[in-house]
């Protein structure tokens, strides 16, 4: 810590700031109504809303872990999505608009095991100058057996993965306070899935959905040629909804397309 810039300018500042081995647990019922007077902040706003005065060079967080489970009304236990041996390192970091002014751009950059198996990497850029809080994000997770998805598909969408490998996941899009866009490559082979159904408390098999799904709706394997082209990404943010899954929502939205889901525009 420069403690004489603290004690001369009342400014935090610091070259690093490093935490080890955190851990960040979320819990998110759907059965109850979300509360329309809330207004999520995107990271700038929340950066510049600190009213410490604080500069670091950078902050580093070592081997954390984010588990996030949602429960729905339609199923009787919660999905799951879990990353552990999570690294990220921001740089630089400040809310002294005199700094900001020449570095405006902050830069994430983060790994992490995707349920534990499979890798994830991701660039984020911020600009703290944008009047519309801009920012991109790039990144890809390395090759892994979609099964390894089952505690999140089969407790949110009634889905369960029977088989497949996913062979490439990149994603890059930029993104404002309102809308993101991008590109997704993704590629899979030999996609099998079921469609479970809730009968006397038991989740079965819809046997003969499952049969149409698979036979009719879903790609088993993309891309069915030589060449992969990119997907579409767009997605129209929720303001009333995190960051976490502003990001989620517009890199799925790419997915859909590669699966060839039709999204309800209700939803």
């Amino acid at each position: 810590l420069d403690l004489k810039r603290w004690y001369d300018q009342g400014e935090l500042t610091a070259s690093q700031l490093i935490a080890t081995g955190g851990s960040l647990n979320i819990y998110r019922d759907k059965r109850t109504a979300d509360d329309s007077t809330k207004q999520s902040k995107l990271p700038q706003e929340l950066i510049k809303n600190i009213e410490l005065p604080f500069y670091f060079d950078t902050v580093k967080l070592h081997d954390y872990s984010i588990r996030y489970e949602e429960q729905t009304t339609e199923r009787p236990l919660p999905g799951l999505v879990y990353f552990d041996a999570m690294n990220i390192r921001v740089f630089p970091v400040t809310n002294l608009q005199y700094l900001i002014n020449s570095k405006p751009k902050i830069t994430l950059k983060a790994n992490a095991m995707l349920m534990g198996e499979a890798l994830m990497e991701t660039t984020m850029i911020y600009d703290l100058l944008s009047t519309n809080h801009s920012f991109t994000v790039s990144g890809h997770i390395q090759p892994f057996d979609l099964t390894i998805l089952n505690p999140v598909t089969r407790n949110t969408a009634g889905i369960a993965v029977r088989s497949g490998q996913l062979n490439r996941f990149d994603f890059e899009f930029t993104a404002d306070q309102t809308q993101a866009d991008g590109k997704l490559r993704f590629a899979y082979d030999d996609l099998k899935i079921s469609i479970l159904e809730q009968k006397d408390g038991d989740t079965k098999e819809a046997k003969f959905l499952s049969f149409l799904t698979n036979s009719l709706v879903l790609k088993s394997k993309h891309p069915r040629t030589h060449f992969l082209l990119p997907d579409d990404i767009s997605y129209k943010r929720d303001p009333q909804k995190s960051i976490v899954n502003y990001w989620w929502k517009s890199i799925f939205s790419g997915a859909k397309n590669t699966f060839g889901i039709k999204e309800n525009e209700d939803e």
